[in-house]
């Protein structure tokens, strides 16, 4: 869908275990707003789409609100209510009062161990393993609140790290032109090369960031499985429906 940026199916990697993630149950996007009249109808009849997860705060929603479908339901969770992120403004960043690396990287450090994360990370996956039809989940861009939804579900499936940070990183080549649109709408708009560059890291993924959290997860948890049972507070049931529903 061309209207529909970063968006993609997260099915077709192999497990660990041999057994492949099936195609086209699970999407990820950026915001589902503004699509054009054909990925509208290809959003349902196409893809058969019924189930939206919405990380994005009120404000966001507010701002730019999800387009409407007849026979899709929103599950709205807020991932980063709690998250010290939200006190940085755009501008603070820009102005350097803020560093855009360290905000991303304590950005993914929230994924961890904030409420409003684990809540929402564990409702995630409880409604994804209760589910026999087509989802898709998405933030504003469809890279840090998702791109960590989307390493959950891969880590329980039993799919590789390197392949796991593979589909983390193709948000770079899929957000490439819709950063470009932005960025050259704030240099008309008066910031330096500097300030652009600031917030070209802003629109970026970078392994580092990933890292960060898988780090807080090993240091504090062991690995993935644990956080997910005793920090997520995710039952064992739920692992093991994720994992039959969505591998063959």
């Amino acid at each position: 869908m061309k209207t529909l940026t970063n968006f993609r199916d997260i099915g077709g990697y192999e497990t660990q275990s041999g057994r492949k993630i099936k195609k086209n149950l699970m999407f990820r996007s950026g915001e589902i707003s503004r699509l054009s009249k054909k990925d509208h109808q290809a959003f349902e009849k196409d893809f058969g789409i019924q189930t939206i997860f919405d990380f994005r705060g009120e404000d966001e929603k507010l701002k730019s609100p999800n387009d409407s479908f007849e026979r899709v339901q929103t599950v709205n969770l807020d991932i980063c209510k709690d998250s010290n992120g939200n006190s940085a403004s755009m501008e603070d960043l820009i102005q350097g009062k803020t560093d855009p690396d360290s905000y991303m990287k304590d950005l993914y450090k929230d994924f961890i161990f904030t409420d409003s994360s684990r809540q929402g990370y564990r409702t995630f996956l409880e409604h994804v393993s209760e589910l026999d039809s087509p989802f898709i989940f998405h933030c504003f861009a469809g890279k840090d609140r998702t791109g960590f939804g989307a390493a959950l579900l891969l880590s329980i499936m039993g799919v590789s790290k390197s392949n796991i940070y593979h589909d983390y990183l193709l948000t770079n080549r899929l957000r490439q032109k819709a950063n470009e649109r932005i960025l050259s709408e704030m240099k008309k708009n008066g910031l330096n090369s500097n300030e652009l560059e600031m917030v070209r890291t802003m629109m970026e993924v970078k392994p580092a960031y990933l890292d960060v959290s898988f780090k807080e997860i090993e240091e504090n948890y062991g690995n993935v499985s644990r956080f997910i049972k005793d920090g997520l507070d995710v039952p064992k049931d739920v692992v093991d429906k994720i994992k039959f529903q969505y591998t063959e």
